[in-house]
């Protein structure tokens, strides 16, 4: 057994906001070159697409609105989605026409049109959605414009991994829904969508004969989980109870339905590595790495396992978990 560099967690991470920050007039030198030593992948990020049809796409902006504006003020906005409407369909555009009564935004997806809604309410409106708030107060005539929008970027990434602890762990959907709602409104459309993960790893890890025990000395709790998830501590505040896990894969599937509608495409989880100590009872030959101590944690709360990709087992377990999140 032998100590193992932790870039090997974060390389999955490297790899997603290489591909997601290159602009639209393609990759610098140094992501082409990043990118030229991974062609399989580079090749699957350049399929990347929304699939969900600019019928369901429209419906979810028009719902948007109506989550947005009161009804008499929803009603000034119409939208069209329509994929070939412009000549590069890989980057969101849009056309935003406004007579002073009526706004018409032509969009080549629904993340177009929210991006272009938000750019007519912010710039000729003088509205805003935060965080914080929202000044939505329309004008009695909108100024009268014909403008096309167009994002600098075909993948607009969002968040990182710590984001879950540092804030989306204690959502509810009500919290998730305005979330996405401004995702959709900045033009994000490559957002990272990790919650529920646990639930699947309790799955696939059971089938191998880990036990409840097994997995409370690997999960922690709630407010660590992106800690854990990277390796640097395990077992720390848990464990987690079958009602929060439960709890936390519908949650999930509110949030992968609403991204999905509104052509928003979700960066899903996948296996960096990380197992739990008491795999080494199922499998003694298996190989594995010890990550050095973190943050001051003791030993049996830190110093996490790290299968080497070499051994089969990693493929295995990658495939059984992604069949778990596909599922």
């Amino acid at each position: 057994m032998t100590h193992s560099p932790r870039w090997i967690v974060y390389l999955s991470m490297i790899l997603v906001t290489t591909l997601a920050s290159a602009d639209a007039d393609g990759p610098s030198p140094f992501q082409r070159n990043f990118l030229d030593q991974f062609p399989d992948l580079h090749k699957v990020i350049l399929k990347t697409k929304a699939t969900t049809t600019p019928d369901a796409q429209h419906a979810a902006v028009e719902a948007l609105i109506r989550r947005l504006l009161p009804p008499k003020d929803a009603a000034r906005f119409l939208f069209d989605v329509n994929p070939s409407a412009f000549s590069d369909p890989a980057v969101d555009t849009a056309k935003i026409t406004s007579n002073g009564k009526v706004v018409r935004i032509l969009g080549n997806s629904g993340t177009a049109c929210t991006f272009a809604l938000y750019d007519f309410l912010k710039y000729q409106c003088g509205c805003q959605v935060a965080w914080s708030g929202r000044q939505l107060t329309l004008p009695a005539v909108f100024p009268v414009i014909t403008r096309v929008v167009r994002k600098a970027d075909w993948l607009h990434y969002y968040q990182n991994v710590c984001t879950a602890s540092y804030s989306s762990v204690w959502w509810n959907w009500t919290r998730w829904e305005q979330e996405i709602d401004w995702m959709a409104l900045q033009g994000i459309n490559f957002p990272l969508a990790f919650t529920g993960q646990e639930e699947m790893w309790r799955r696939v890890y059971t089938k191998r004969g880990l036990n409840d025990d097994d997995l409370a000395s690997f999960f922690v709790g709630p407010a660590f989980l992106a800690w854990g998830r990277m390796g640097n501590i395990r077992r720390w505040d848990g464990p987690l109870s079958a009602h929060w896990l439960n709890g936390q894969v519908e949650l999930q599937h509110k949030i992968l339905e609403r991204m999905a509608s509104l052509g928003i495409i979700p960066i899903l989880p996948a296996f960096g590595g990380i197992v739990p100590e008491a795999l080494q009872r199922i499998y003694p030959q298996m190989k594995y790495s010890r990550l050095q101590s973190w943050s001051h944690f003791p030993d049996n709360m830190t110093r996490s396992y790290l299968l080497d990709p070499s051994d089969p087992l990693y493929v295995s377990l990658g495939q059984e978990f992604i069949h778990e999140v596909k599922g």
